[in-house]
């Protein structure tokens, strides 16, 4: 009996280092993590990631392609707290708006601060945590491009830097598997010793 709940003991602790190792990470790709977990206040947060590209001169806004699923009407999502802002830059995004094109989520900067981007360099610091209770999300794991762009304040530009991901609280993806695992050696335990063990 105890053979049998110590196997179930050691492939439970394996499971639950396999699932943790599953969480996504930053690589050189994912510049932003967006965190939906809560819909009143979806976290978007920088990682360590560079840029795959430099700007052209001083860009005033960022464009997460594609953030959600439908367009419409133009909802702003307000940050007062807000750290998220590019790592060469002064300027902090503090509102996140629905615009085109396809349902993107544009981030601009405050007329008389820049941001800059610089290839090889990292991209984003801090993050924007966000009501976004008005809008349907994208699922988790869904990958979007990011868009450096300009306006009448900046040099006209629409270049990808990197991509964003849709992923799940790490916390609660753990939690969840750390359940699931704890009822496989309940049921070990429970299960009736085999004749002839």
């Amino acid at each position: 009996m105890m053979k049998s709940v110590r196997s179930w003991s050691v492939c439970a602790g394996a499971a639950l280092v396999s699932v943790s190792a599953c969480i996504p990470t930053a690589h050189a790709q994912i510049l932003l993590t967006v965190d939906t977990t809560n819909i009143t206040a979806v976290r978007i947060a920088a990682t360590s990631a560079a840029s795959a590209a430099t700007s052209a001169g001083g860009v005033d806004s960022i464009r997460l392609d594609g953030f959600f699923p439908q367009s419409g009407t133009s909802f702003g999502a307000v940050a007062p707290g807000s750290t998220l802002r590019s790592a060469q830059g002064n300027a902090v995004y503090g509102l996140g708006t629905r615009s085109p094109p396809n349902a993107s989520l544009l981030f601009s900067v405050t007329s008389g601060f820049l941001q800059s981007f610089i290839a090889g360099e990292q991209a984003f610091t801090g993050s924007f945590t966000g009501n976004f209770i008005w809008a349907t999300m994208r699922p988790m794991g869904y990958v979007g491009d990011i868009y450096i762009v300009g306006s009448a304040n900046a040099p006209p530009v629409n270049i990808v830097i990197g991509q964003y991901q849709i992923i799940p609280a790490p916390t609660t993806a753990i939690t969840a598997a750390a359940m699931g695992l704890l009822s496989l050696t309940a049921t070990a335990r429970r299960r009736p010793r085999a004749t002839g063990c």
